[in-house]
C-alpha cells in the first residue's frame, strides 16, 4: 500500500504524522535510556556495533 505524500495530505492528517512520529521518537529515546542504565546490555551492544563497523569497513575498501 503506497503511503500517500506530505502534499497530499490534509493539514490534520500532516499534524497526525507529525505527532506519532514524535511518539515513536520518544518511545526510541527512552528504550536508548534503558540500553545506557543497564551496563552488561550497553557492552554487548557496543561489541555487536563494532562488529558491523568492522564489516563495513571491510566493504568500504573493496569498492
Amino acid at each position: 500500500m503506497a503511503v500517500p505524500s506530505n502534499a497530499t495530505l490534509s493539514r490534520q492528517e500532516r499534524a497526525e504524522r507529525v505527532r506519532w512520529q514524535a511518539e515513536d521518537d520518544l518511545r526510541t529515546l527512552r528504550r536508548a535510556e534503558e540500553i545506557r542504565s543497564q551496563p552488561s546490555r550497553l557492552k554487548v551492544v557496543q561489541k555487536i556495533a563494532t562488529e558491523e563497523m568492522q564489516a563495513l569497513e571491510k566493504i568500504k575498501k573493496r569498492i
